[in-house]
């Protein structure tokens, strides 16, 4: 991981809290769910959705998009009419706050540049806070399986991703060694027969 890498994400943040259980939604379960990037929130700040299934979409979203060599896609919210641009940039992605609204979708203004292995690094904080909140407010045994086994699948992802950027730094560094021992002309040799 790079410096510009460290310094991109620092103040990017998922926040995720999960709401007491509920007998009118047994599943999936409210909560609430925001982005922060420099001391901004989108939507806004204490947003309330249905943050489990949402932490899941992310991630699958975000997986699909390095999976498929995509470029662009969207964070969805489920409630109000909002989504988070996503732009493929290198080691990272742009993060832009879109109003998807009736009309034509616009910018609202609220972007952020976060690296894959941050990204993954808050969708896995946001499952532990919801695994968490669901042991703290006792949920039933059955539904914090589902807390604990989405926390799990987003440790594991973060930390493949962790290795394999590791293993492309460490591609990347070997390149430029090997360009700078190498001369800057090489000449062929003529085939003979």
């Amino acid at each position: 991981m790079t410096e510009g890498q460290d310094l991109m994400s620092a103040s990017f943040r998922i926040v995720a809290r999960l709401d007491a259980p509920s007998r009118e939604y047994p599943r999936p379960q409210f909560g609430v769910l925001y982005a922060m990037a420099h001391g901004s929130a989108f939507p806004e700040r204490g947003w309330t959705d249905f943050v489990e299934v949402l932490i899941r979409i992310w991630a699958t979203t975000i997986l699909g998009m390095l999976v498929a060599s995509e470029r662009k896609n969207r964070l969805i919210f489920l409630d109000g009419s909002y989504a988070i641009m996503v732009l493929r940039r290198g080691d990272g992605f742009r993060l832009v706050g879109m109003d998807t609204g009736p009309d034509t979708p616009t910018k609202t203004g609220w972007t952020a540049d976060v690296g894959i292995v941050e990204m993954f690094h808050e969708l896995h904080s946001a499952s532990r806070t919801l695994l968490r909140d669901a042991k703290t407010r006792k949920y039933p045994a059955r539904r914090t399986a589902s807390f604990e086994a989405l926390e799990m699948e987003l440790r594991i992802l973060h930390r493949l991703c962790k290795a394999a950027m590791v293993d492309i730094d460490n591609s990347r560094a070997f390149v430029e060694e090997n360009a700078r021992d190498t001369p800057v002309e090489v000449r062929r040799r003529k085939k003979t027969r």
